[in-house]
Formats: structure tokens, sequence, C-alpha cells
């Protein structure tokens, strides 16, 4: 291998170093820690720190993916233009079609609408259905 492809010296180190330790245990790796000044604490919360911190940042990682993918729906997602004055009307427009078409089955509701809340719900559902467009119109 070329010198320019070898890893850098303190990894080749680090490398050996941890392959001596794999080899060892009980007294002979005591000793070894002992002979190269590696205290066996130190080490184990080294270890653990380090464990700790690679899971932090994988779970950092996972919920800025999360985050990403919700930061995407929200910018492709469409939201109702509809006055709140005109919303009851659009439900009604909705119930008619439905009564015709029988396109879309509103039993789910019992045909009930109880709140504010209610409404906006089903209008979002009617939107992402495709049964209506963002301004509240019907769709053929």
């Amino acid at each position: 291998m070329t010198r320019a492809g070898r890893p850098p010296l303190r990894t080749r180190l680090l490398d050996e170093v941890l392959e001596e330790m794999h080899a060892l245990e009980g007294k002979a790796l005591e000793e070894f820690l002992a002979e190269t000044g590696f205290d066996r604490d130190e080490l184990l919360a080294s270890y653990d720190r380090s464990y700790r911190s690679f899971e932090a940042a994988a779970g950092r990682r996972q919920f800025e993916a999360a985050r990403r993918r919700l930061s995407r729906d929200a910018t492709n997602r469409r939201s109702l233009n509809i006055e709140a004055s005109r919303k009851r009307s659009v439900y009604a427009a909705v119930k008619e079609h439905v009564a015709v078409t029988g396109a879309m089955m509103v039993a789910a509701r019992n045909r009930k609408i109880e709140s504010p809340d209610d409404l906006d719900s089903f209008l979002e559902a009617c939107l992402m259905l495709g049964v209506i467009d963002e301004n509240g119109n019907l769709k053929d």
C-alpha cells in the first residue's frame, strides 16, 4: 500500500492497542493497562461517555430526519381557504353530493357535525380525499 493510502500513525497505533486489549483478559489485561499507563476505571468511563454520545447523536439524526419529513409534508399539504361563514354551506354541498353519487360515506360521523372542530376536520378530510378543492368547491 502506498504511503498516501495508509491510515495515519495515530489510527494505526490505536488499532494496535485495541487489538492487543481484545486478546487479553483478567490479570493479563490488568497488567497491560498498568504497563501502558491506562486506568481501567477511566477507560470504562470514557467508553460509557462515548457510547452515550453515539446513541444521542443517532437519536438526533432520527429526530432531524422526522422533522424534515414533517416539514416537507407540511409544505406539500394543501390547506383549506374557506371563510368560517361558508363552511356549513360547503358541508351541505358535500352531503348532497354524497347522497346523489354515493361516492363517499359520511356514516363514520353518523352524519353529525357537533362542533366547529368536527366541521374543520371533516372538510380537511374532504380536501385530502379530493372531494373538494382548497376553496371548498366540489370536484367532479
